[in-house]
């Protein structure tokens, strides 16, 4: 059991700032501006995300999964560790020490332990003992003790680590869950009120003296008699017959190191629905995209595309030589209705400016326009 010593010693019983903004107005070249991505980008981004997901997804359900357990055990303490049947394999790192029981399902905690532990040491004036147990809820234990001197010492029950380190910090008067200051004491008992390491210390600061101790510790644990199969030690199993392992530490004296590693298969091990379905998606958007596009384009309206009848240059007076009735020669005067430059269509006042001038400037480039 771990043991400390420490040295001894006495023991007595405002303003607003504006930042202003800066608004850059622009114009964009050509009639016609038609935001149409905002559709396909969506879908982009679903397909993106989508795509990601089902990677990570896909990898996390055809990945096998590992569980590991570590544990200290106690001296006759027992651990349920459940294998699952469905295991790929099981890994038990353990001394020979410790033993492990096969269940088909959980047993009863009907197995009434008893242990009993007794030591002697001693102390030298200004210095104190202590030995630890872990102990868990509903464990009692029957400790008796005495001085070998006669002289008082003071005994410690300390729960936890916490209040350990809080006694060692201590340099006068310290009080722990139980405390006395006798020469002996005779059938001291408690009972764990949660499960957490315990210590025991004895504490002296008269004349050198010997401690002499027993304790009786008594608790249940799981009834391993009715136990299947049973292991020692360290070993690993490929193909898992039972659900169930119990370990139990089988030393009286020493706590025990375990750790047990399982490796389950993943959670769907035929990947073929996962990816099916993946694709089926993935199609599903493609077709999404192809019918947002074509409808995208079929709504834009070609810019060198002018109504018949849009333009009546009578209305607009005398537009030149007039043919004379019977005449053949007369030729048909077509204006430009769109600029070369920029493709984008004339309204009527400049369609008006370049009948009457043969000439215009383009109100969105600033091009000439000739007839």
């Amino acid at each position: 059991m771990p043991r400390g010593s420490r040295g001894g010693g006495s023991r007595g019983g405002g303003g607003h700032s504006r930042r202003r903004s800066s608004y850059h107005r622009y114009r964009r070249r050509g009639y016609y501006h038609h935001r149409r991505s905002s559709s396909i980008c969506n879908c982009c981004f679903f397909i993106v995300f989508f795509g990601m997901f089902a990677t990570i997804g896909g990898f996390i359900l055809i990945s096998p999964r590992t569980n590991i357990t570590e544990i200290t055990l106690s001296p006759f303490e027992t651990y349920m560790v459940e294998s699952k049947l469905t295991a790929n394999y099981v890994d038990v790192i353990a001394n020979s020490g410790i033993r492990t029981y096969f269940f088909n399902e959980e047993p009863a905690k009907s197995e009434n332990i008893e242990y009993s532990e007794q030591d002697s040491f001693n102390i030298p004036g200004g210095y104190y003992e202590y030995v630890s147990y872990f102990m868990k809820t509903g464990t009692t234990f029957t400790l008796n003790f005495s001085s070998s001197s006669g002289e008082r010492i003071d005994f410690y029950l300390l729960k936890g680590e916490n209040q350990y380190n809080n006694f060692i910090d201590s340099e006068n008067s310290f009080s722990s869950e139980e405390d006395f200051y006798v020469a002996a004491y005779t059938d001291f008992q408690y009972t764990c009120s949660k499960s957490d390491r315990y210590y025991l210390v004895w504490e002296n600061y008269d004349d050198a003296t010997v401690v002499n101790y027993s304790i009786d510790i008594n608790f249940t644990e799981y009834d391993v008699s009715a136990a299947l199969n049973t292991y020692t030690g360290a070993y690993r199993l490929e193909s898992v017959t039972y659900p169930i392992m119990i370990f139990k530490n089988m030393l009286n004296d020493t706590d025990l190191y375990l750790k047990v590693e399982v490796e389950l298969p993943p959670i769907i091990q035929n990947p073929i629905p996962v990816f099916g379905g993946v694709l089926a998606i993935i199609v599903i958007c493609g077709v999404c995209i192809a019918k947002s596009l074509k409808k995208s384009k079929n709504s834009i309206t070609p810019a060198s595309k002018i109504s018949e009848g849009s333009f009546d240059p009578s209305l607009y007076g005398n537009t030149g030589s007039t043919p004379k009735s019977g005449s053949h020669d007369t030729k048909e005067i077509k204006l430009s209705s769109t600029c070369g430059s920029c493709s984008a269509i004339l309204d009527e006042d400049s369609q008006k400016s370049l009948l009457m001038d043969g000439f215009v400037f383009c109100k969105y480039c600033g091009s000439k326009i000739t007839r």
